[in-house]
């Protein structure tokens, strides 16, 4: 397995690509750091073993906070793995959620509707997060946007200053076909 490529945004902000689906730019998931280390997004399981050798590689594993976008398989799934991990090495993940999320999260079986054959952990014990919430990662704020639309518990996240917005699912990142 290649090591993720990982592509600085700001001082502040990484971009991780985790190769979605196997394929090179189809998904990201964000790294902001400041005293403290925040992951937004944990892809699937396929892609958590290796996400936790990116953020090794650079020192920052177990992140201290692990923020999902929203409620979909494919930016949650790799946080209960992520999460085993942090615990087997003596830490935890804070993992946080937009409140709308936190009910879909705690019971991941209305995913089976995108892949019926997948199975799907529970997301239990996220703590809740709110509509102009801000979060200081010593250092760095960040705040909490409401970004329903994508989905229904959609949220983004905002580094006040740097002015750059995190969005899960965000079109832009341009897909290198690999043939």
């Amino acid at each position: 397995m290649a090591l993720f490529s990982i592509e600085s945004i700001n001082d502040h902000v990484s971009m991780i690509d985790i190769e979605l689906f196997g394929i090179r730019r189809a998904g990201a998931v964000f790294l902001i750091k400041g005293g403290l280390s925040c992951l937004v997004d944990s892809g699937t399981p396929k892609e958590a073993k290796g996400l936790i050798k990116a953020l090794d590689s650079i020192g920052v594993f177990p992140p201290d906070h692990l923020i999902l976008t929203h409620s979909h398989w494919d930016h949650t799934q790799g946080t209960p793995i992520l999460c085993r991990e942090a615990d087997k090495r003596g830490k935890q993940i804070k993992v946080m959620a937009s409140e709308k999320a936190i009910p879909n999260l705690a019971d991941q079986s209305w995913n089976s509707a995108m892949d019926a054959k997948q199975k799907f952990e529970n997301i239990a014990d996220a703590e809740k997060l709110r509509n102009g919430q801000v979060i200081d990662l010593e250092g760095v704020e960040i705040e909490i946007l409401d970004f329903s639309g994508h989905c229904a518990d959609d949220i983004a996240i905002y580094d006040r200053e740097n002015k750059t917005l995190i969005a899960g699912d965000a079109l832009g990142y341009q897909v290198e076909k690999s043939l």
